[in-house]
């Protein structure tokens, strides 16, 4: 994907009813869009000899959409 088409921005805290969401969009082609959602968690071992750490996980989330087909085919938007 073209860096120079990507925006990147931190959305409100509202979105998904969560705070910490941050998305990128890109427009590799037009008539195509893909959006990629991030969010970092803090998680916690429930078992085993790490019981009560905590480590950082991230919830990656990639959407794409689609107006125009390869070969410049519009499709059919209901």
């Amino acid at each position: 994907m073209r860096l120079e088409t990507c925006l990147s921005r931190k959305l409100p805290t509202n979105f998904f009813d969560e705070p910490g969401w941050e998305v990128q969009w890109c427009q590799p082609r037009e008539g195509k869009r893909v959006a990629l959602f991030s969010e970092r968690l803090e998680e916690q071992y429930t078992t085993g000899p790490r019981k009560g750490e905590t480590y950082a996980v991230r919830r990656v989330i990639r959407i794409t959409e689609r107006t125009i087909d390869k070969k410049g085919q519009l499709l059919l938007i209901p």
